[in-house]
């Protein structure tokens, strides 16, 4: 029997993880992950598609009781999963700013990846003593592995902007980046995305832009592994819609349609990350289902205000980070002066321990931050607190109804 509980309205929804499956020639396949049902429940099977999409399915129901306790995932897999993945990498966000030019802005963003990349190798080799073996220096330098973009980094922040800067993405499956060149496209943001990653070799979640399907407007974020291949896309499950008096009004409802599903992208080289947009970092069981399917980290392109933004950015980060004793990273983008929606900006890396392991402050300015992410951490915090195993909100949940029953 599916338990009642506050958070059960998300865990209905499906929760999608595109799986990475070698083909010949070079080519793709996403499979959808297994589905979750209730404890004690007949599990079912879902046939797989000779011809699948990239965009997220629903993978079926998940009851609350079978997410928070794990029935469907052991506690020993959630300290040890990551074992046969890299132990270390290195992580940039990069804080754009952006104009109303979709064209500048993809331009910019190409700039500045490749300057972050090159950056991080030359600061840290800049100190390698001229003594030491040529080979020693190169091993010293430190390589970015993963690129975070920030939230609608191809347009300004506004309802106004997202219908006209949309991208109808069309994804061919079989194709490689040559070959969709050489057919055009009407995806350059897309297509730029997967071309930097696939060329640079580095894991990219690309931020989020707006697309549009089926006649509906979308906040999404694409995540595209280090050869290229797009491995998950995220829609923004919960929009932004607000009236603080005297702080900030907006409706996001007003032109985006909200997703559905839950998103991990399954990296070759690193594991499993949650990926979140802005507004659906503020849910914690967003976050919590994503540590239970076994994530080391969570990652929020987000553009939160000069309202909530000194409050609550930094401290929704930490707390997500503390709750599910991972990474958490956030890049936002830079602020523009004179734009009507003023981003906070402060893209941060946290530690699975609530550390902050940013390398530097950039407060609003356009920038890059780098992170070195030791991700023996995940593992060894939840080893030595180990909550998953603590945790006793049946139990609880239980009481309380029984409680209620005598009142």
């Amino acid at each position: 029997q599916e338990m009642t509980c506050p958070f059960a309205s998300l865990f209905r929804l499906g929760i999608t993880t595109i799986h990475r499956t070698p083909l010949a020639s070079g080519t793709r396949s996403n499979e959808p992950k297994r589905l979750f049902v209730a404890k004690n429940t007949k599990a079912r099977t879902s046939a797989s598609s000779s011809s699948s999409s990239n965009e997220n399915t629903h993978n079926g129901t998940m009851s609350a009781k079978s997410r928070f306790t794990s029935s469907s995932f052991t506690d020993e897999t959630i300290t040890t999963e990551n074992t046969t993945k890299k132990k270390s990498a290195r992580i940039a966000l990069v804080q754009l700013a952006s104009t109303s030019s979709k064209e500048e802005n993809i331009e910019n963003m190409l700039a500045r990846v490749e300057e972050a990349l090159s950056s991080s190798s030359s600061s840290s080799s800049s100190s390698s003593s001229g003594d030491k073996p040529l080979k020693l220096a190169e091993e010293e330098k430190k390589i970015v592995d993963i690129v975070v973009l920030p939230e609608m980094w191809n347009c300004p922040y506004g309802n106004e902007f997202f219908a006209p800067f949309a991208e109808d993405v069309v994804l061919d499956r079989g194709s490689s980046v040559a070959e969709e060149e050489g057919r055009g496209s009407t995806s350059p943001s897309f297509d730029a995305m997967r071309k930097i990653a696939k060329e640079k070799k580095v894991v990219l979640f690309g931020g989020s832009i707006p697309t549009r399907k089926d006649g509906k407007l979308f906040n999404t974020c694409f995540v595209f592994d280090s050869d290229g291949a797009l491995i998950a896309t995220h829609h923004k499950m919960h929009l932004f819609d607000v009236d603080i008096p005297d702080g900030i009004t907006f409706f996001e409802s007003k032109t985006l349609t909200a997703g559905d599903a839950v998103t991990i992208a399954n990296t070759k080289d690193f594991g499993k990350f949650g990926v979140g947009i802005c507004f659906d970092m503020r849910f914690p069981e967003y976050a919590r289902a994503c540590a239970l399917e076994g994530c080391i980290g969570m990652i929020y392109p987000g553009a939160f205000n000069t309202v909530t933004g000194p409050l609550h950015w930094a401290l929704l980060q930490r707390c997500r980070a503390v709750d599910n004793q991972m990474f958490v990273a956030t890049c936002s983008p830079a602020r523009v002066e004179g734009a009507s929606y003023q981003a906070h900006g402060d893209s941060s890396v946290y530690g699975p321990f609530g550390e902050k392991l940013n390398d530097k402050e950039l407060e609003e300015k356009p920038g890059v931050v780098y992170a070195d992410l030791d991700l023996n951490e995940v593992v060894k915090r939840r080893s030595a607190m180990p909550l998953n195993k603590q945790r006793r909100l049946s139990e609880t949940y239980e009481l309380c109804a029984k409680k209620e029953e005598n009142v």
